[in-house]
């Protein structure tokens, strides 16, 4: 049975589709009996039919004729293993034409037989199968797809010594949630499937380091995305067996994430590499090779020596595939418009105008995403020509349709390049408000994608990729050596025969003479190799050194850049403190809110630059001293009491930032206008962390308010900014007004400070 199952699976890949190839199965056919060996040509005519190139409606219509002779003959003879064959082929051929349910049909009753016999190794392998047939963007259909993935691997667990097969199943799950843009559910499944296969020393564990790699760039981490690529690149030598143009795509991959990075010299790197296997293997795609190479050099050298490059490899390599062709278009039309040649840039966009936003439009119609975020680039460029071009009501007709997009499928950067053009667009209409939320959209998806580049783990990461390729080489020089002593010895010993053999009288002296001759020899050789020992050795220990000063210039750059930026904000208060000579009453007042605002970012950033870490803030700590900082500023300190009740919870600049805000508005408010009068009171600040989240409770004991429905008097600007800084950090805000006023902030703890793999 396991070999009728691996016949079925493996028949499509191999290529017979020569006319020498069909016109003997038709001859062998006419001779044939009613008998299994009529099944079997049947069978195999189908199967040539099937995967000849082209998929021509002609071939299918023949392929559906043997396959169905061969399913009506086995049944009449009661010849199962003919009529299973039959059945795969067939579900094959219904899911290549489209017709879901037909195929489905067919590999339901082969794992339907194969349940009734309780063989689970072939029920769980027509389930794999089944579900590798579903299209990789094929959307309606990833539920269909995980399910049959899900069937194979609870079959699989079941089988003794089936590890391997268990894991490339579940594997297989984790790519259908990817899809489905669940993606920390993808991460998780994925981080297991790594974990098993490096326990088990699985040669093609590549494969899921390249999918990690695919989903953190989905999700705009390119330092992990990184650190994934260069793991799947060094894991490629446990596999002699990989293709070309699979080892090409990797080393592509591992170089768009050294682009995202802006480390241009290693990406240049890895992608030249990658064109170089393309060009030996002639696969497809050859210009999303040159595309990323393009990128490089534009963003190194310029648009035009990127627009130089592009045109020479046009000459040699024409675009053939409307890929490629979009690719090329693409690329001349960023490049025109970045260097302002309108006219050319005027050229292109007349032709691509006519074509790619159609078939944008077509493929989230229907369903395909192979080809999605190319035509996303595209449009976007048209749009931002026509922006350029004083082309407004073009600009805006493609923008919305760009809007109207599944965002969720669209990855950080074309997403960033989408807010950009909204955000001109808004500012063109005069839509300031829109603009305004268009833009901080764009900041954070940019702070997003800029929060990993250029940190010491990249470089760590270098540096440990560099080491690695180091003791490669020195491997590959010991191997070398060895095989060189191999062969010395060898020499030696026809040598030393030879002279026996052609001189005995003199043995004894020649032995003597030969001895002193050969141990001078090996001394030399010693000494020759132990200098390139101590040389590599040396070289190794000054990359080491090299690697630790790198880390502590790095960790000292970051502390100055806090530095820097808490003494521009000190001077910013400063210049407030002079203008605020020259105000009075609410003007005054406005310049000592701001001033207030502004000291509580310094502060944060005093504490990032004078501590060890970094990455977080400790709320503990600072907390009490901007509290400190505002009481002695309104001087409130006789008659208004403060409780703490702060634990140590760690966040980092980006939810502290928005907190620190929210507790200066709340105490300014409850210091103007709980305690009229300078009557006594008591103002309680309370953090607290529990699991993943966080509970402020910011309380006084004061008058209350009023009313605290939206537009009425009580919704003041500190009001209206504690909301949207609780929105800033997606929390929930409650506010009660009993016995004084209470509001109590939940949020959950920032993602982004959780710790990131340790490369060392």
């Amino acid at each position: 049975m396991i070999l009728l199952l691996t016949f079925c699976l493996y028949a499509k890949a191999q290529n017979k589709s020569s006319a020498d190839s069909a016109r003997v199965l038709l001859s062998a056919l006419k001779s044939a009996k009613n008998d299994t060996g009529r099944v079997g040509i049947l069978l195999s005519l189908g199967n040539h039919y099937l995967n000849k190139p082209g998929k021509s409606k002609t071939n299918l219509d023949s392929a559906m004729n043997s396959i169905n002779a061969a399913l009506k003959l086995s049944r009449e003879g009661n010849f199962k293993k003919g009529e299973l064959k039959a059945l795969l082929l067939l579900g094959y051929l219904y899911m290549e034409t489209g017709d879901f349910e037909q195929g489905k049909s067919c590999y339901l009753k082969v794992a339907d037989y194969y349940h009734s016999r309780g063989d689970k190794l072939n029920e769980a392998l027509t389930w794999n199968e089944y579900g590798h047939e579903f299209g990789y963007n094929d959307v309606p259909r990833l539920e269909a797809r995980g399910n049959a993935f899900k069937n194979a691997w609870n079959l699989f667990k079941q089988i003794p010594g089936k590890q391997i097969e268990v894991t490339t199943a579940y594997k297989d799950m984790a790519d259908v949630h990817y899809n489905q843009g669940k993606y920390q559910l993808a991460e998780t499944e994925l981080l297991q499937v790594a974990a098993q296969f490096e326990k088990i020393h699985y040669k093609k564990l590549y494969q899921t380091y390249y999918l990690l790699g695919i989903l953190y760039k989905q999700t705009g981490n390119f330092e992990k995305q990184l650190f994934y690529d260069l793991e799947c690149v060094k894991s490629l030598d446990q596999d002699p067996a990989v293709e070309p143009w699979e080892r090409g795509l990797y080393y592509g991959e591992v170089g768009a994430a050294y682009y995202a990075l802006k480390d241009y010299n290693q990406s240049i790197f890895f992608q030249t590499k990658e064109l170089e296997i393309s060009k030996r293997s002639n696969f497809d795609g050859f210009y999303s090779v040159v595309t990323g190479i393009v990128y490089n050099l534009a963003a190194s050298k310029g648009p035009a020596a990127a627009l130089a490059f592009l045109g020479k490899q046009q000459s040699i390599h024409p675009p053939q595939t409307d890929y490629d062709k979009e690719a090329v278009v693409r690329l001349e039309l960023r490049y025109n418009l970045e260097l302002k040649r309108y006219k050319e840039a005027g050229r292109i966009t007349t032709a691509a105008v006519k074509i790619y936003p159609g078939q944008l439009q077509k493929s989230v119609r229907d369903n395909d995403y192979t080809f999605f975020i190319n035509h996303v680039f595209t449009v976007c460029l048209i749009t931002a020509y026509y922006l350029k071009t004083n082309q407004n009501n073009k600009a805006e007709l493609l923008l919305n349709q760009l809007l109207s997009l599944p965002l969720r499928r669209v990855t950080p950067i074309p997403r960033a390049t989408i807010y950009s053009l909204q955000y001109k667009m808004d500012s063109i209409r005069g839509d300031f408000s829109s603009a305004l939320r268009n833009y901080s959209k764009l900041a954070l998806l940019k702070d997003s994608i800029a929060y990993f580049e250029k940190n010491e783990q990249v470089a760590r990461m270098n540096a440990r990729f560099k080491t690695y390729q180091k003791e490669q080489s020195i491997q590959l020089l010991n191997k070398k050596n060895n095989d060189q002593q191999v062969s010395l010895q060898k020499a030696e010993i026809r040598q030393k025969y030879i002279i026996g053999v052609g001189a005995m009288l003199f043995i004894i002296v020649g032995l003597l003479c030969y001895g002193l001759r050969n141990k001078q020899r090996i001394n030399k050789k010693l000494k020759a190799q132990q200098q390139k020992i101590d040389q590599i050795n040396s070289s190794l220990q000054q990359a080491v050194l090299e690697k630790d000063s790198l880390l502590i210039e790095k960790d000292w750059l970051l502390k100055e850049v806090n530095h820097r930026v808490k003494n521009n904000l000190h001077m910013v208060i400063s210049l407030l403190e002079s203008q605020a000579m020259y105000l009075k009453n609410d003007a005054l007042k406005a310049m000592q809110t701001s001033k207030h605002r502004i000291f509580s970012m310094s502060l944060i950033h005093q504490k990032l630059y004078q501590s060890e870490n970094v990455k977080t803030i400790d709320m503990s700590v600072y907390l009490p001293e901007l509290i400190d900082y505002l009481r002695d500023s309104f001087d409130v300190g006789k008659y208004i009491h403060f409780s703490l009740e702060i634990e140590p919870v760690q966040l980092s600049i980006s939810q502290a930032i928005p907190v620190a805000l929210i507790l200066n508005e709340a105490i300014t408010n409850a210091v103007k206008y709980a305690f009229p009068d300078k009557r006594p009171g008591e103002i309680s600040i309370i953090m607290r962390q529990s699991d993943e989240t966080i509970e402020l409770v910011i309380r006084d004991n004061g008058i209350g308010m009023a009313t605290l429905a939206a537009g009425s008097d009580a919704d003041s600007l500190g009001l209206k900014l504690i909301r949207g800084l609780i929105g800033e950090i997606n929390g929930q805000g409650h506010f009660h007004n009993k016995n004084g006023m209470m509001i109590t902030i939940t949020f959950h703890i920032d993602l982004l400070i959780e710790k990131l793999p340790t490369v060392t």
